[in-house]
């Protein structure tokens, strides 16, 4: 039995059928993701090295060659490249659209393994792998300004406003850029070196060793084991200071670091500056102005040094539920912001979500339209309401039933599924007009024949 016929023996099935379908597709359609475009994966992978003070010849020589004599050896390259500049370098491996990006990017990860015992031993940082992903970029951008000092800003931010927007779900990383951290620097006088005998190095290595929390044994005690540690670590500038470079044979007067230079509590050089450009006084209704008619263009602004943070997705969550989430975090950091003193301010800046929204709202606007236009249509060429209502009714329930498997298969309302659903609604509608002619010539032929 065919669906022609089990609709017209079991036509309340039917019906029972098309409505649970329709149920299902709005709630499908509630529960679908909202994005730009659906979730590609280039085959490009890059390995990025940091090697500050060194020229690109060096970089080339000491980091991409290594690097490139391992990772040549992975089955399926398309192209292998890399970039050399100062203090930096980056390999580029393109593998061909066959190869698995996740085996390849692993494999990737046990090369660079490889390949580490021959880098230079004094790399600040790690290699880092990364697979190529057009869509890092920030979903939500703030800005944060305050009248603290450079190094105090950094921590708030880094230490009390970061940590509430990495707890929301789906974001990947915090990024933060404009200012600088805290640096402590102890400046070596020469003569003083040279009068005492010590070298740079010397100093280096004993603040190094100095400096940090070792453990150093442990002691049974019947049914408890009690681990013992040496707290090293510095609290404050003094104890840096009076750390013993060396005896000298007296071990009343040591040499210090303070008797070999200065200890300076400064910030690190700046390798980026951010500045807002915002308004002083509220656009719509400010309480000191409100019996007076500010248009926008009016409001005086003022540029200020900030901080900005960058606020990434995790590979493959949805853009705007991430930018929802961050949006309802903003007021608790306002918060946490307004009691660390200086008239400090988190500023929202930038909302990639709000972007992607007005594109789908654009997209649905024009399929609504289209809809309409093809519904008018195929009343004014048929003349029956009737087959009208019929067409009407089959677009927005193959629509509905469309996004029951979008759902399950996991896809998302983007911009490429709703070109895709424009474009069927015009076949669907081709469709339905065949069928009702069909079912016209039937009907006629069959009222011809009793007659």
């Amino acid at each position: 039995m065919n669906i022609a016929k089990l609709s017209i023996k079991r036509p309340v099935f039917m019906a029972c059928l098309v409505i649970i379908m329709m149920v299902m597709g709005v709630i499908g359609f509630n529960r679908l993701g909202v994005d730009i475009f659906p979730p590609i994966d280039f085959p490009v992978v890059t390995v990025t090295t940091l090697y500050p003070g060194a020229s690109p010849e060096e970089i080339e020589k000491l980091i991409t060659k290594p690097l490139e004599e391992q990772v040549s050896t992975i089955a399926g390259i398309k192209r292998l490249s890399s970039r050399n500049l100062e203090g930096f370098s980056i390999v580029i491996a393109e593998f061909t659209y066959e190869t698995d990006i996740k085996y390849a990017e692993q494999k990737m990860r046990e090369k660079v393994d490889l390949a580490r015992n021959k880098l230079p031993d004094d790399l600040e940082e790690e290699p880092v792998v990364r697979q190529f992903d057009f869509t890092d970029v920030p979903v939500i951008t703030l800005a944060f300004v305050s009248d603290l000092s450079p190094a105090k800003m950094y921590d708030v931010v880094n230490e009390k406003i970061k940590p509430v927007f990495e707890q929301v779900l789906g974001v990947g990383e915090v990024r933060i850029s404009g200012r600088t951290r805290r640096e402590i620097h102890v400046e070596l006088d020469r003569n003083k070196l040279n009068e005492h005998q010590i070298s740079a190095m010397t100093v280096v290595n004993r603040l190094s060793n100095s400096g940090v929390n070792v453990p150093v044994g442990q002691y049974e005690d019947k049914d408890k084991l009690i681990v013992y540690r040496t707290i090293g670590e510095f609290k404050n500038l003094k104890q840096l200071e009076n750390t013993a470079v060396q005896f000298s044979g007296d071990f009343n007067n040591p040499t210090t670091v303070k008797s070999l230079g200065e200890v300076k509590d400064t910030v690190a050089d700046a390798t980026t500056k951010a500045y807002l450009y915002y308004p002083l006084t509220d656009e719509k209704n400010s309480p000191k102005d409100k019996n007076k008619n500010i248009k926008p263009g009016n409001v005086k602004r003022e540029t200020r040094a900030c901080l900005i943070l960058d606020i990434f997705k995790q590979s493959g969550a949805n853009t705007v539920d991430v930018a929802d989430g961050i949006m309802k975090r903003i007021g608790t950091a306002n918060s946490i912001v307004s009691r660390s003193g200086g008239d400090s301010k988190l500023i929202f800046v930038y909302d990639m979500a709000k972007y992607i929204r007005r594109n789908i709202d654009d997209v649905k606007e024009t399929m609504v339209i289209g809809i309409i236009l093809a519904i008018l249509v195929v009343y004014l060429f048929l003349g029956n309401i009737r087959s009208t209502l019929i067409t009407g009714i089959a677009i927005p329930n193959s629509i509905l039933g469309a996004f029951v498997l979008m759902y399950f298969m996991g896809f998302t309302i983007n911009t490429m599924s709703l070109l895709a659903l424009s474009l069927t609604v015009g076949l669907l509608v081709d469709d339905a007009i065949v069928v009702r002619e069909n079912i016209f010539r039937k009907i006629g032929t069959r009222f011809y024949f009793f007659e």
